[in-house]
């Protein structure tokens, strides 16, 4: 392929236009790809933060379950460890 310099020195201006139209397209379409990743990037963090936080509160969960006073005085006294 041969360079903008050589195509202008030919007389050919409409391709050389042709080339910044064609580069400013290919930027235009980088820029949406880096969007998309971006946007991408950012839903996995959320998905991941949501997940941590499902992961905690059932940590929290079974914690509360088998704490003392809860086994002592829970729902079903008689099965109480007392």
């Amino acid at each position: 392929m041969e360079s903008l310099e050589t195509r202008l020195m030919a007389g050919q201006g409409h391709t050389s236009m042709q080339d910044s139209a064609d580069s400013t397209l290919e930027e235009k379409r980088k820029k949406k790809k880096k969007k998309k990743k971006k946007k991408k990037k950012k839903k996995k963090k959320k998905k991941k933060k949501k997940k941590k936080k499902k992961k905690k509160k059932k940590k929290k969960k079974k914690k509360k379950k088998n704490s003392f006073s809860s086994r002592r005085f829970g729902s079903h006294p008689e099965k109480s460890g007392t």
